[in-house]
């Protein structure tokens, strides 16, 4: 028996395992955002943190958070009637909104619940996501210090520093067939290498589409990942990515071997 099956996962009210997101957007103003959400019932200030928090009530229970997906460690949990907090947004900056949540299934169903009500002038830049999930045991601090995972030793990657190394690389090959060589060789070797623990990075508002789905897959894809390694497996995230390409799942439809 795997050592991870011997642990209790520790997962959210809703449960979801627990795996701090941040989402960013790019956004006009703050009073932009905030005369936009406040169309929420579910959207109001947190007298404790004098943020704006997203609560647990009708509103939004379109989300379809509440179940235990079938994991070890993680008994149903259905929304009791309790006000239950499923996210955070902060202004940090003149033109950016933070959303912080406890799991990829709340980062993703807020997102799309967020798109049509903050338009095309609001975009979604970036996301950070703790690669990993956590042991019940973990949360002796409280789960507030298992929040500050999100600013622990942050990867932040941009994608045109990887396209460029990897330009670079394929053109030493002085041939067409060279080239072709050394493009394999890159991806092979790229396999291995697997996310940071935390890891910013960016997201493609002119490629996403109403149900967030470039979102939803990116964030996915880690959870199964996570729910790998949790299982004792070490795999890479494009080994998962390959594994479940192969099959013709979607990210959601690979999250135990």
């Amino acid at each position: 028996m795997p050592l991870s099956e011997k642990k209790t996962l520790l997962v959210t009210t809703t449960g979801e395992p627990y795996q701090p997101v941040r989402l960013k957007w790019v956004v006009p103003s703050k009073a932009y955002c905030l005369q936009r959400l406040k169309q929420l019932e579910c959207v109001g200030l947190d007298a404790e943190t004098n943020l704006l928090t997203f609560w647990n009530i009708a509103e939004a229970h379109q989300l379809k958070l509440g179940v235990s997906h079938g994991l070890p460690g993680a008994p149903p949990s259905p929304l009791d009637g309790r006000l239950v907090i499923l996210g955070t947004f902060r202004f940090p900056e003149v033109k950016s909104m933070v959303l912080e949540v406890r799991s990829i299934a709340r980062a993703t169903a807020i997102a799309r619940l967020l798109r049509p009500l903050l338009g095309a002038s609001a975009k979604l830049t970036r996301a950070r996501v703790v690669n990993r999930w956590f042991a019940a045991s973990e949360v002796a601090d409280g789960l507030s210090a298992l929040d500050t995972w999100l600013d622990r030793n942050v990867t932040v990657i941009h994608w045109e520093d990887a396209a460029n190394e990897m330009d670079a690389f394929i053109n030493q090959g002085k041939t067409q067939h060279e080239r072709q060589a050394r493009w394999a060789q890159w991806h092979e070797a790229r396999r291995k290498v697997d996310v940071p623990l935390v890891e910013d990075f960016p997201c493609h508002p002119e490629d996403e589409n109403e149900q967030m789905g470039d979102l939803a897959n990116t964030l996915n894809f880690r959870f199964v990942r996570a729910s790998r390694h949790w299982a004792g497996e070490k795999v890479t995230l494009t080994e998962v990515i390959e594994e479940i390409v192969a099959e013709g799942l979607s990210p959601s439809g690979l999250t135990r071997r």
